[in-house]
């Protein structure tokens, strides 16, 4: 990378030097712009930050009277935020958040609000919020914006809840409209098996008070006149969802966030319609890999790639033949921008380890939805110092220096994106980018032995053995699976008999000291050896 102007770091060289390589390899190749939350506690460091980033945000001196930061004002909304007429970039901060898209205005808003008189020391801002470009740049202003209790995942599922929560007050609190519209969604099913993912996923939907139900395809017809119920097996109604503008909502949030007294610096439609947003498969998906290999387009905030309406044809026809109204519609406009994911598809969100201080909240492949239930966990925790709910699928800590691997990367990125709207099985097993370097000493002899594999953070642990020609294979299902009768035969040999089970993949605590065995004693279950 090239260093800054005046002599001084760009924010890439600063972020090289205390960021681990693993992370910026897999954040590049899920981003098009920076984000973490840092809590910072020396003022050389909080200098440091500022020097770098202050020139990355247009501006040449940290005295300069060119109005580049929003501070708190009478005045709210949209005009003070995008181009605030006041103060510089301050040299000193309780927190800096790095990336004004909808989770870094999230996070400084919850941050802001939680404790506005408690998170200073001093005279300096608690919560700052630096943007290279303008907030909602990046992913954020060209989003969808649809907002969904659904998923797959119990602890995720809260984080939809949450934001749902904070959407339908945020206009209230703030004055700024958001735009949201709770008009709920049909989920269509063309297969057996997707009406049993429907019928496992609404087995869950009582968790949180997110209802949902199951259609008939006259009751979609009835609901939504405009789908072609021919080919349809049914419907999964969630009358919660709906959609909202990711531009006036992320405007809400850095209202809010000034309004509780944390400071934004920047470089300082809505109509009707049908949407189509395809997922392509990963053989049709584009993948900037140069933005892996080298780094992201410098500059690269609001802009957009080249129309590819070639690429996604075959699912504009499958959009026709459902909605055949679709087909008689003028194209107004396409957009074609670019999407964050993580190797597995979920965030990165917590502290960074290793680097005290340093938190992280990156690789947004739902970043709207995500959004204000992020901002309130990663607020809450910074704040309290433990998480307010289980969210450990998205811990930082999954990925270590076996995922600093290029192919990997990438392979997982197509993989992901490409199986969005695949069946969401119970235990699932991904296998591109496998085996990492991390596989294992003993993956080769396990292999040979007839082992089956899952994917642990980087190991391959040994989850069935094959015995039988039904048994070979991963063939997953909502109903009994073909490993069913391995793991039974597995199970009551080693509880009847002995076994031995790779646990490479667990972590390893070591404990010493003079009350050591007292403490395990009280720790376990079982007896401590003397």
């Amino acid at each position: 990378t090239q260093a800054g102007d005046r002599g001084q770091p760009s924010p890439e060289d600063f972020l090289q030097a205390t960021i681990s390589k693993t992370f910026l390899s897999v954040f590049r190749n899920t981003a098009n712009s920076y984000f973490a939350s840092v809590r910072m506690s020396q003022v050389r460091q909080v200098q440091r930050w500022w020097s770098a980033t202050a020139r990355y945000h247009g501006c040449r001196q940290l005295h300069s009277s060119a109005p580049c930061c929003s501070s708190p004002s009478s005045q709210d909304g949209e005009a003070a935020i995008a181009m605030g007429a006041g103060a510089e970039v301050p040299k000193q901060a309780d927190i800096v958040v790095i990336g004004g898209g909808a989770v870094g205005a999230s996070i400084a808003y919850h941050l802001a609000k939680m404790a506005p008189g408690h998170l200073s020391s001093s005279s300096a801002p608690a919560v700052v919020l630096l943007e290279k470009s303008e907030l909602t740049a990046g992913s954020t202003w060209h989003a969808a914006g649809l907002t969904t209790t659904f998923h797959p995942g119990l602890n995720v599922r809260r984080v939809h809840y949450d934001s749902l929560s904070l959407y339908t007050q945020l206009e209230k609190e703030t004055g700024q409209a958001v735009g949201l519209h709770r008009c709920g969604t049909i989920r269509l099913a063309e297969t057996p098996t997707r009406m049993d993912e429907f019928r496992q996923q609404l087995g869950k939907a009582a968790w949180y008070p997110a209802p949902a139900r199951m259609m008939d395809p006259d009751e979609v017809k009835e609901m939504c006149p405009l789908v072609n119920p021919d080919g349809l097996l049914g419907g999964l109604y969630s009358p919660y969802d709906g959609h909202i503008d990711p531009y006036s909502m992320t405007m809400a949030m850095g209202a809010g966030a000034k309004k509780y007294g944390a400071q934004i610096c920047t470089h300082t439609e809505e109509r009707d319609g049908l949407m189509v947003g395809p997922y392509e498969p990963q053989e049709r998906m584009k993948l900037q890999e140069e933005w892996l290999l080298d780094r992201v387009t410098p500059g690269f905030g609001q802009e957009l790639f080249d129309d590819d309406l070639e690429r996604i044809g075959p699912y504009l026809e499958a959009a026709i033949h459902r909605f055949p109204a679709f087909g008689n519609a003028p194209i107004i406009r396409t957009v074609a921008g670019p999407i964050t994911y993580c190797p597995d598809g979920l965030p990165m969100v917590g502290p960074k380890p290793g680097y005290p201080g340093m938190w992280l909240a990156v690789g947004f492949g739902y970043g709207i939805i995500h959004a204000g239930g992020i901002g309130r966990y990663l607020a809450e925790w910074m704040h309290d110092g433990h998480p307010p709910y289980d969210l450990t699928e998205t811990d930082p800590g999954r990925y270590g220096n076996w995922a600093d691997d290029a192919s990997y990367i990438m392979s997982k990125a197509r993989e992901t994106y490409g199986m969005n709207n695949d069946f969401s099985y119970v235990k699932e097993e991904r296998p591109a980018g496998r085996p990492t370097k991390r596989a294992g000493r003993l993956y080769s002899a396990l292999q040979q032995r007839g082992a089956h594999f899952g994917f642990k953070t980087g190991f391959e642990v040994p989850i069935w053995f094959e015995r039988a020609a039904e048994e070979a294979g991963y063939h997953p299902s909502f109903h009994r699976t073909n490993w069913f009768s391995a793991v039974g035969r597995e199970s009551r040999l080693v509880r009847e008999n002995v076994g031995i089970i790779d646990l490479s993949s667990f972590a390893t605590f070591k404990v010493s000291g003079e009350d050591s065995h007292a403490f395990l004693s009280r720790m376990f279950a079982n007896s401590i050896p003397t």
